[in-house]
């Protein structure tokens, strides 16, 4: 899984999204491939694949303040501002002091 983060930051796109389902294919509940691909696959336009996996991501961890601002972003990228503004809210509670994509993307 960590190679999936380096080929992404490496902008090696086809073999980070290679590792990561590699990784789901064993692990299907893994948070952090989960959450990761969500990533890829938002940088490359495929926002309701993204999306998909971003509520797969809050199932396994509803308090994650990451998970929530990843699935507003994702929701803001689809044009659905309202459900991202209850994303937000969200992240707001959990940490007041997070400071992710979203709260500069509904700003």
């Amino acid at each position: 899984m960590h190679a999936g983060f380096a080929l992404h930051r490496l902008g090696d796109i086809p073999s980070a999204i290679h590792a990561y389902q590699s990784v789901l294919s064993l692990k299907p509940d893994s948070f952090f491939a989960l959450a990761n691909l969500g990533c890829v696959y938002l940088d490359l336009g495929r926002n309701e694949e993204a999306l998909s996996l971003f509520k797969r991501v809050i199932e396994l961890d509803p308090e994650s303040p990451e998970a929530h601002n990843s699935l507003g972003t994702a929701y803001f990228k689809i044009g659905d501002r309202e459900k991202a503004a209850e994303e937000l809210a969200v992240v707001e509670r959990l940490n007041p002091e997070f400071q992710g994509e979203l709260r500069k993307l509904l700003a």
